[in-house]
């Protein structure tokens, strides 16, 4: 899910640096504004372009940018350290998809052209998970082991994803995430995982644990969990838009 927030954080800098300014206090941004727009075009109007780009590019991904579509977001493989205090252990999947994502809808978005700034929260009403096989071994707690390997489904209801983010513009128009903190909740989780425990019993009472503490998790340390991907997001971003222009992004945004 690391490409989700990506682009939205990308498509919003990119908005709030182009909108037009009632006060210049820089003829160089002077220039790029009226050379970008037009007097008719206000932020909101960008943004709202913004989101709704950023919506197509989930469902179709953008080859310019080097973006895979991202409904259903695939992975082939991926293993996962867990170090949290309330979760350790280690965990793997193997051909999973995470589907739902272009379903999201906004709650607020802000943006700021002095400093460059943009905020956003958004919720995904539905997101589903699922995995060919997994393999799980894990302490809840410091109190539950949960282990097993085998087939995963996993439902979640609002998942919710809120951000803020610096940028800033060199004199060549390429702009730049300098700073992105993300925060990540969810109102519900239900765990159907198969191979729990080795026993379906157990497995069955480790799903109603996984199901009933999930969000207390996430909640817990979503700000945590936000940080370490916005990390590694912020990199993904400024390595796709480096060579754009401004000119070049708001065009993607147009098309």
């Amino acid at each position: 899910m690391r490409f989700f927030p990506a682009v939205f954080v990308v498509c919003l800098a990119i908005a709030t640096q182009a909108a037009p300014k009632h006060e210049l206090g820089n003829d160089f941004l002077a220039r790029v504004i009226q050379h970008s727009l037009t007097p008719k075009k206000d932020i909101s109007d960008i943004i709202g372009k913004a989101v709704e780009k950023f919506r197509s590019i989930i469902k179709t991904g953008d080859p310019k940018l080097g973006l895979p579509p991202m409904d259903p977001y695939v992975m082939d493989h991926r293993e996962v350290e867990l170090g949290l205090d309330i979760l350790q252990g280690s965990a793997s999947v193997d051909d999973m998809s995470l589907t739902g994502l272009a379903s999201f809808n906004t709650n607020t978005l802000s943006g700021s052209d002095d400093p460059l700034t943009a905020s956003f929260d958004v919720t995904i009403p539905t997101a589903v998970v699922d995995a060919k096989h997994y393999k799980l071994n894990v302490m809840l707690g410091g109190k539950y082991n949960i282990f097993g390997e085998g087939t995963m489904h996993v439902d979640s209801t609002n998942l919710g994803i809120k951000g803020d983010a610096i940028g800033e513009m060199d004199a060549a128009t390429h702009l730049q995430v300098t700073s992105l903190n993300l925060t990540v909740s969810v109102e519900a989780i239900t765990s159907n995982i198969q191979g729990l425990m080795n026993n379906p019993d157990e497995g069955a009472a480790a799903n109603d644990l996984i199901s009933e503490f999930g969000p207390s998790i996430v909640d817990m340390y979503g700000n945590k969990l936000g940080n370490y991907f916005g990390a590694i997001i912020m990199n993904i971003i400024n390595t796709k838009i480096k060579d754009l222009t401004l000119d070049e992004l708001l065009h993607l945004i147009e098309s």
